[in-house]
């Protein structure tokens, strides 16, 4: 008789450790397109996220706004500090008792030509340098305002800190070709300028702005490849009807850039 027939003769029990052998993996991996799938997902999650909060930014601790209120830090610094002093009647005043007076700005220019008249400083020529604050508030308090670039124009060409910029204007006619050329366009035409800019007849590699009038929103298709970023767009008022504004303001205008930030602190 065997070992084994003996054991299984026998009226003892006893109890066999079965093992067993896993031949693949124990934490099975999704298909390839499933993990595709779901990476385009989290990313496309991760992307919006982001933008709501670079939109609506969290609002700090409020231990660390308590602390900033107390210190005085919490509210944007203004150009100008607040003066609750009385304003005064007479030309002659202390600043430790009265603020500075206010005057608009037809006065104030006004006042600052008598400054500058030739019996009393002699510069009848001088820049009037000014500083403006805005309040860009939005309609809620957690809602703040986009940022954007603007062209202002400046009527009153001036030789100085401002260059003038190279603009080509894409215009529907003769007339407004020469309106264009009148008010400074550095270069300005219909279809035959396209046709020989997209074939690359003509350089426009030094041209700063590229305006258009509306009617030739179509014909500028062959040189969206080429002018990329510079494609006029209304959003950015390089396309328009009035070609001598637009002319104007992208040639001697300056360039505003608004950029948002959710707080500035000053330590």
């Amino acid at each position: 008789m065997s070992i084994s027939q003996r054991l299984l003769g026998s009226s003892c029990a006893f109890l066999f450790e079965k093992r067993t052998i896993h031949l693949g993996s124990s934490l099975e991996a999704a298909r390839r397109m499933t993990r595709d799938r779901k990476r385009k997902i989290a990313l496309a999650n991760k992307k919006k996220k982001e933008d709501r909060l670079r939109r609506n930014p969290p609002p700090l601790p409020y231990k660390l706004e308590l602390m900033l209120k107390s210190k005085g830090l919490w509210d944007n610094r203004h150009l100008r500090d607040k003066d609750e002093n009385p304003v005064p009647v007479d030309d002659v005043f202390s600043l430790q008792h009265f603020t500075w007076p206010r005057y608009s700005i037809k006065e104030a220019i006004e006042k600052l030509r008598d400054f500058y008249d030739p019996t009393m400083f002699d510069n009848p020529n001088a820049l009037v340098k000014a500083k403006i604050e805005f309040r860009m508030i939005g309609s809620k308090v957690t809602r703040f305002i986009e940022g954007f670039d603007r062209m202002v124009p400046i009527y009153h060409k001036y030789d100085e800190e401002i260059p003038s910029k190279t603009v080509c204007i894409f215009v529907p006619d003769e007339e407004s070709k020469q309106i264009a050329v009148d008010a400074g366009a550095s270069l300005a035409g219909g279809e035959d300028l396209i046709m020989d800019i997209s074939k690359g007849r003509v350089d426009v590699s030094d041209i700063e702005y590229f305006l258009a009038h509306e009617d030739m929103v179509l014909s500028l298709k062959p040189l969206t490849g080429q002018l990329r970023d510079k494609v006029p767009r209304k959003q950015e008022g390089t396309l328009g009807n009035n070609i001598e504004y637009m002319v104007k303001t992208f040639t001697n205008g300056q360039k505003i850039s608004i950029k948002k930030k959710c707080l500035r602190v000053f330590w």
